[in-house]
């Protein structure tokens, strides 16, 4: 697929995704891509879902941030429980726990192709992850991590 019937098509699932989460976006938010092929969500004051297109594997990475890694004390713990929870998918809903290396937070990641003709598993998929995020957020916390809780705050840590 060239380039703009990529954009289309992710705009397409995003725009139904939209609506099968009841996101309301402000009337002056469009559903475009940036210039790095991204694309920035915020699900209430719990979420941001950040969509890449990825132009070579014609498909979506949706990552979810989830956190900022303890500076210290409890990293080692969160790190094992990060991994096992990432072993054969055990607690991850098909996505993959993975660690920003320039701001540090933990991120739930997920490739939705886009040549697949069908929404009902991308909404089904992002459904279950943001569940999944939502699990994470709160075990982290237990360690005394860091949620992240708006755009403006993850893209202040990308900084």
């Amino acid at each position: 697929m060239d380039i703009e019937t990529l954009q289309k098509r992710a705009q397409s699932l995003i725009k139904e995704l939209v609506q099968f989460l009841k996101i309301d976006l402000p009337p002056d938010e469009e559903l475009t891509f940036n210039s790095s092929n991204e694309l920035f969500l915020t699900l209430g004051e719990q979420f941001v879902l950040v969509f890449y297109l990825d132009e070579e594997a014609e498909a979506i990475i949706l990552s979810i941030p989830i956190a900022e890694l303890p500076e210290e004390g409890a990293r080692e713990d969160v790190m094992l429980e990060l991994l096992q929870g990432n072993y054969v998918w055990n607690r991850t809903g098909g996505g993959i726990l993975g660690v920003d290396k320039e701001s540090g937070v933990v991120v739930l990641s997920s490739l939705l192709d886009l040549r697949l003709n069908t929404t009902v598993l991308s909404e089904a998929t992002v459904a279950e992850l943001i569940n999944v995020a939502d699990y994470w957020k709160k075990k982290m916390s237990a360690f005394g991590a860091v949620s992240l809780q708006s755009v403006a705050a993850y893209m202040q840590s990308r900084a």
